[in-house]
């Protein structure tokens, strides 16, 4: 990994905005697939990683102005960061430690599940693909 930190921000930002965007297409490929709306356990790496992403990268107002984040700069590594929310409704700051490599290994094992899952529809809807 780069010691600039300008690239430590684009590398988190690009993985976060990757992972948002297949998100959006698993969710699609559910519906067409199994007819259904795919909607993950709040506890699920998949809603920790897409919560992480709104509150750091992505839409902060989404948050409805309840809090604001900053990444704290100097812990920005290759296995993650600290995060910096401040709770506007609690009227505290709160610190969390990010393990970026282990919410992203987590995050695989659950979309391996869901991709399977969208597999198995696929070929009971459309039958197995000819070689």
């Amino acid at each position: 990994m780069s010691n600039d930190d300008g690239d430590k921000y684009l590398k988190l930002y690009g993985v976060l905005q990757a992972v948002f965007l297949q998100q959006d297409s698993i969710r699609k490929l559910y519906e067409i697939f199994l007819n259904v709306d795919f909607s993950p356990e709040p506890s699920s790496a998949w809603a920790r990683i897409r919560n992480l992403r709104n509150l750091s990268t992505g839409h902060p107002i989404k948050s409805k102005g309840d809090k604001y984040c900053q990444i704290a700069r100097i812990t920005l590594g290759k296995n993650g960061f600290k995060i910096l929310v401040w709770d506007k409704k609690e009227r505290q700051n709160v610190s969390e430690d990010i393990d970026l490599h282990e919410l992203l290994q987590s995050y695989k094992e659950e979309i391996a599940f869901h991709l399977e899952t969208i597999h198995k529809a696929q070929i009971q809807k459309w039958g197995m693909p000819q070689e």
